[in-house]
């Protein structure tokens, strides 16, 4: 459920479907001998897409390099396919720069000081005991199966394993992973069994009709759901003067449907960009720490979700309620 939010990340997700099929792709041609597959070369424009929607397009990029890699080493000798992965690796590097944001300080932020938000933290048997406990089944897997799996199976397997715990944001990568190269594994682990085409297709139906139902569903809970946590009522405040202070997922609403206000709104959806320090300060003030609003630069509006209301900000005679519904509120400071 979490990633079924509509946000820049979401287009991303057919993306590294098509990166791990252009993977599969290359590595069943990667052999010596075999017939020379370009079409790895796709990988480069969906990159620069990629780049351009999210900043995980260096993931999809490190996945296409390493089945780059693995033709180069066992291609070696064919020097005119070990020349081209070669250029294929560079441009897969260089794909990731042709946008307005240089992906690496994103990145190096994101590893050092992403703000108080847990889904960048490790997962833990504690916080994500299935998607840790996945992650063990798999490592076990690989050195049960080694000897008879596809090598090159098992390497990416380890990878998706490894990508999948630096982050609890990560676990849909495993599970990508797991649906590409998990197949092979218990194939392996359980004997191979016939009909497996009867059973592959049955399974991809299965997964069609559940995703054109959850769309039809959505279809008919979707808008009275965003009636109800972005009311129109909250949005055609005046905001007269000074700054807005705004939860990260009301800002960027604000921001799109209300152009007036640039340059007034704390903050919008792109909340790791903000310091470490104000983002531990907007939660103290979730917590009734309202004083602290006062260190931000001029605000004279509060905008959160109904059940981060802190009742010091409902009392406050500083404070008078303009709007709320069952999942909003907003306050103006008194003249």
């Amino acid at each position: 459920p979490t990633y079924s939010v509509m946000r820049a990340q979401t287009f991303i997700w057919p993306l590294l479907g098509l990166t791990f099929w252009l993977v599969v792709d290359e590595l069943s041609t990667s052999r010596p001998g075999g017939p020379i597959n370009r079409r790895l070369w796709l990988g480069v424009p969906m990159l620069v897409l990629w780049t351009n929607l999210h900043g995980s397009a260096i993931l999809g990029a490190g996945l296409l390099g390493l089945a780059a890699l693995i033709t180069l080493l066992r291609r070696r000798a064919e020097r005119a396919i070990a020349g081209e992965r070669v250029a294929m690796g560079l441009s897969f590097m260089a794909a990731t720069l042709v946008s307005p944001y240089w992906l690496p300080p994103y990145w190096l932020k994101m590893t050092t000081d992403a703000g108080p938000f847990i889904e960048w933290l490790m997962p833990t048997f504690a916080t994500e005991p299935v998607h840790v406990s996945l992650v063990c089944v798999v490592a076990l897997g690989i050195v049960y199966t080694w000897r008879k799996l596809e090598p090159t199976y098992a390497i990416y397997l380890a990878v998706v394993c490894v990508i999948s715990m630096l982050g609890m944001r990560y676990g849909l990568i495993l599970g990508f992973g797991l649906v590409v190269f998990g197949p092979a594994m218990l194939d392996v682990v359980l004997g191979r069994r016939r009909n497996q085409l009867r059973s592959a297709r049955a399974t991809a139906w299965l997964a069609s009709g559940l995703f054109v139902v959850s769309v039809v569903v959505a279809l008919f809970r979707v808008p009275p759901k965003i009636a109800e946590e972005w009311p129109r009522e909250a949005l055609e405040l005046p905001y007269a003067g000074g700054n807005i202070l705004a939860d990260e997922q009301r800002g960027d609403w604000l921001l799109f449907y209300r152009p007036d206000l640039r340059n007034r709104v704390l903050f919008d959806a792109r909340s790791e960009v903000a310091s470490y320090d104000d983002w531990v300060r907007f939660i103290r003030i979730e917590a009734g720490d309202i004083e602290l609003i006062d260190e931000f630069p001029d605000v004279q509006h509060v905008m959160l979700l109904d059940e981060n209301q802190p009742r010091a900000l409902r009392e406050s005679p500083a404070w008078e309620e303009r709007y709320r519904n069952a999942h909003i509120a907003v306050w103006r400071r008194r003249r």
